[in-house]
């Protein structure tokens, strides 16, 4: 789910009690929870005790890459769980735009880049047994990229992403 989640430029916010020791950072239950929020661009935002007998087990998570909401943690008697209130701008980031360019390498047919390779000037002996290394180099830049480009033309993708610094 966050995988996904982490696609889209919209905020991001999950809560609630995770019944999870956050306070104790060693643990290992507590490292797990907090790395896999962190590796989407995720942090918790409650810093103080959530519960009656001590400890943090609710969270309030929220992507890194907006203000992070000012969590104030208060008793409202009415459990032995914290009320936790705070607000948070939902405003949506602006997307950063990235083009890249690949080859679609899972459509290279063997067969068809063994045949455009055994005739290429690269199985030409005669036409390369007098060039020098760079010339050589050059060559083989120059007949690969070509048959290449034949057989898995190289594609531009646009992707975005709001995260424009992780923390």
């Amino acid at each position: 789910m966050l995988d996904r989640l982490a696609t889209f430029a919209e905020p991001v916010l999950f809560t609630g009690n995770v019944n999870i020791r956050m306070e104790r950072s060693t643990d290992v239950h507590t490292t797990q929870f907090v790395d896999i929020p962190a590796c989407h661009g995720l942090v918790n935002c409650v810093t103080s005790t959530t519960h009656d007998m001590g400890g943090m087990l609710d969270v309030v998570v929220s992507r890194v890459d907006l203000p992070l909401p000012d969590v104030n943690v208060l008793d409202a008697g009415l459990s032995d769980h914290r009320f936790l209130c705070w607000s948070a701008p939902l405003s949506r980031p602006t997307p950063v735009y990235t083009t890249a360019t690949c080859r679609p390498w899972s459509r290279l047919d063997p067969a068809e880049f063994t045949v455009a390779l055994q005739s290429s000037l690269l199985n030409q002996p005669d036409i390369w047994t007098n060039l020098n290394v760079d010339d050589l180099a050059r060559l083989y830049d120059s007949e690969i990229t070509s048959i290449l480009n034949r057989t898995v033309p190289v594609h531009s993708a646009i992707s975005t992403s709001s995260f424009r610094s992780m923390v």
